[in-house]
């Protein structure tokens, strides 16, 4: 199935979808039919190992109807209409529902059809929701570098250094052992992009629409080059509307050249040694996601709906593939396949030669702007509003395993031996409240080991940690919507 709508939104359409219902049969059962079937009941809709839980709250009307409420704590859903009914033989009917209350084996089971595929689900009686908390021990950071803009930017470990941009719009290389700052470029625009080191230069883009080479060693400029951005129209984290946009393409080093995607819409090739354009690739939708390069090809998703694969050499289109909404998360390969997520609510694997689908996972409703990791023959993927970090197959997209966390996960993961780390981010101001922290998950597990809390704040919309943790020679490096840049030596 795919869902064509936007993020949480996919999954509020549908809720809004089934607002409207009919209700079934003029007739009532047994008074003692209808007060047994009042309480919560629960199902776990499950596909190829992700699975989401639905409750139904039926709960009695002052007519001789019942109503029923739905519940997706997995989402932070709570209390949506679904409709009222009535019993017919022990039969009811709502919009995408036709169930039968089994009284005597206390389940109600039917085929559920509102989220698109027929599923036939059986639900059991429940006395209450589902704890979704998290409970593993606090820690506090090993080490932190304060500035004084917002870190979205994923850090970068070069030698004893830890190079990075805020929304201040300054990037910033920082000595690990005492914290005393090599030296700090201003752009005077946010940076949200991860710093490539190659070749003696620092390279990032920043949201004035320029792609910056500075001299490692010293910070200073080198040259700049214009990729089309104008000012940046970012739809950050807001109580309104439905394309948040707050990643950035980092630019990628390969064969001689940079590349990177623009708000222009274009992907650009980019002489390393002089700054020229080579070519540039024009799609019909601004480029968040950060480009991969193998054997001659460029792989790379647009707001436009399509991963791309295009000729390194001269940008010619190989093939792409409509992947139903947008893509903010970056592709990685993995043998014969390209894996990435999307907001259209799932996480493809495409063969990397044709485009042709091979599979996809479903996400229930939530965007996927996590990019997948692969680390001994697993992928590692955060989501969004299904606040889950996985490990998945990459062979046939199965779940290995599932862990939750308290708010969008949408940074890419570190990976270790030991350890997956993400950090997740917290709102007050949204259906459900949401917590900004960061966590430590066993890497063969998924159960957490330990997590940072962020303090909550009622006066912003999004806070917490955004920032792609990095991992290197036994740190874990991590930013903060406060501002920090954050340590933790991995024990």
């Amino acid at each position: 199935m795919k869902i064509n709508f936007p993020k949480f939104r996919i999954a509020i359409s549908i809720i809004l979808s089934v607002f409207c219902f009919s209700i079934n049969s003029d007739a009532s059962d047994a008074e003692i039919s209808k007060n047994s079937i009042i309480g919560m009941w629960q199902t776990n809709l499950e596909d190829k190992g992700t699975e989401v839980i639905f409750i139904l709250d039926i709960r009695s009307t002052e007519t001789d109807s019942l109503e029923c409420l739905m519940h997706f704590p997995d989402f932070g859903f709570s209390n949506i209409p679904y409709g009222k009914f009535l019993l017919n033989d022990n039969k009811f009917s709502l919009t995408g529902f036709e169930a039968n209350y089994e009284k005597n084996e206390d389940k109600i089971a039917g085929l559920f059809s509102a989220l698109g595929p027929e599923l036939n689900v059986t639900f059991h009686k429940i006395s209450e929701k589902p704890d979704m908390t998290i409970k593993c021990p606090e820690k506090e950071a090993d080490w932190s570098f304060k500035t004084n803009g917002a870190i979205w930017s994923p850090p970068t470990r070069s030698n004893g250094n830890i190079i990075f941009g805020n929304d201040e719009g300054i990037m910033y290389s920082v000595k690990i052992a005492d914290k005393s700052i090599d030296w700090e470029f201003h752009s005077h625009s946010p940076i949200r992009s991860k710093a490539l080191i190659s070749n003696g230069k620092v390279w990032f883009s920043s949201d004035n629409g320029y792609l910056h080479a500075l001299d490692y060693k010293t910070g200073e400029s080198k040259w700049k080059i214009y990729i089309g951005n104008n000012v940046s129209r970012r739809i950050n984290p807001a109580k309104e509307g439905s394309s948040y946009d707050y990643l950035c393409s980092s630019p990628v080093a390969s064969g001689g050249k940079i590349y990177v995607g623009s708000m222009d819409s274009s992907i650009y090739a980019i002489d390393a040694k002089n700054g020229s354009i080579i070519w540039q690739y024009k799609t019909e939708g601004m480029i968040r996601s950060t480009p991969v390069v193998e054997n001659g090809s460029v792989y790379i998703g647009s707001w436009d709906h399509n991963l791309y694969a295009l000729n390194s050499k001269d940008g010619s289109l190989l093939w792409k593939y409509d992947a139903g909404l947008s893509i903010q998360s970056s592709p990685v390969i993995v043998e014969n396949k390209i894996i990435f997520g999307s907001r259209a609510a799932f996480i493809f694997a495409l063969d990397k030669d044709s485009g042709e689908e091979i599979w996809k996972t479903r996400y229930w409703g939530s965007w996927v702007e996590s990019t997948p990791v692969l680390y001994n023959g697993i992928i590692y993927i955060g989501s969004s509003d299904y606040r889950k970090l996985h490990a998945l197959d990459p062979k046939d997209g199965k779940v290995i395993w599932d862990t939750r966390l308290e708010g969008w996960a949408w940074p890419t993961p570190a990976v270790t031996d030991k350890y997956v780390y993400s950090g997740s981010i917290g709102t007050l101001s949204y259906m459900d409240n949401m917590h900004g922290r960061f966590y430590a998950f066993d890497r063969k597990t998924g159960n957490p080991v330990w997590q940072i809390k962020a303090k909550d704040i009622s006066d912003v919309f999004a806070y917490g940690f955004a920032s792609s943790p990095t991992y290197s020679k036994g740190w874990v490096f991590f930013g903060g919507l406060d501002g920090n840049m954050y340590g933790v030596k991995e024990k």
